[in-house]
């Protein structure tokens, strides 16, 4: 072969060889293009998967939110009616009996005997009537509103269930949210309701601190506290939970080191419920 002949060869092989690596890079970032439009559809979807759970998510806390604040309005109602209406009305019926014992004085005794009856048991019915309506309605909107709701009831606790029951504050625990206030309360006579009826409790202390934005409620108790399989099972603890999240709040329940139950709310006041407006 001549040396015309192989620089020829050479050539041809050479156009050939650069003709197959242009079009193997050609087809490569075909390939590249096809492989990056899919990860990008593919990130897409997930991305919109991930948008419909959220929005998901956020119209279902929404409607729970909704659905709550009904609840304790009506709640509330209710324990106005009773004040108002019912407790007022048998205060009435007081006044009236007084006025019959009045008449009947120059009558038998037992007559009278039965009239002081029907007065006591008046008289109880309205201090029935008053602590169903506060425990209905036991928040006002002021920012005390919540420490003497709780200060009360826990003189209501003592005396009805004869056990000691104390409240202390430290620093200053105030709330501007009225909402929050109510599910805090409902959150403590909870927890103080299970010390008592499941566990036992003889002595429950209701703590209040604050620091900074961050509020605590603690309920603490010296009952038999609840059994490691069934702490995360109970109703009261899953109530209280939820209302915890309702507000933002972190919830935590465990038994404590030697005797008895712990429930601990931590809210920061300052960190707004992450809630995302959804369009309906």
């Amino acid at each position: 072969m001549t040396k015309l002949q192989r620089i020829f060869k050479n050539g041809i092989i050479n156009r050939y060889t650069e003709n197959e690596i242009k079009k193997y890079k050609e087809r490569m970032e075909e390939l590249n293009q096809i492989h990056t439009s899919k990860l990008q559809m593919e990130i897409h979807e997930r991305k919109r998967a991930e948008e419909i759970k959220t929005e998901a998510l956020n119209e279902t806390r929404i409607l729970q939110k909704e659905i709550m604040e009904i609840a304790e309005k009506e709640r509330q109602r209710i324990g106005q009616d009773l004040h108002d209406g019912i407790g007022q009305n048998l205060t009435a019926v007081t006044f009236l009996i007084e006025a019959l014992r009045e008449k009947m004085k120059d009558y038998a005794g037992y007559m009278i005997y039965d009239i002081d009856e029907i007065d006591n048991l008046v008289r109880k019915s309205i201090i029935q009537t008053r602590s169903i309506a506060k425990v209905l309605s036991p928040v006002e909107m002021n920012k005390s509103g919540l420490y003497s709701a709780l200060s009360e009831m826990a003189s209501t606790i003592e005396k009805v269930f004869n056990v000691s029951c104390e409240i202390s504050r430290r620093g200053n625990f105030f709330i501007d949210d009225n909402q929050a206030a109510i599910h805090l309360y409902y959150i403590t006579r909870e927890a103080v309701t299970n010390a008592i009826k499941h566990g036992r409790a003889g002595n429950i202390h209701i703590c209040l601190t604050s620091e900074n934005s961050i509020l605590k409620l603690m309920v603490l108790d010296d009952g038999t506290g609840c059994k490691e399989n069934e702490m995360g099972s109970g109703m009261g603890l899953r109530i209280m939970k939820y209302r915890a999240s309702m507000i933002g709040a972190e919830f935590f329940a465990k038994n404590r080191t030697k005797k008895g139950f712990e429930i601990k709310v931590v809210l920061n006041v300052e960190k707004p419920v992450p809630v995302i407006n959804v369009n309906y």
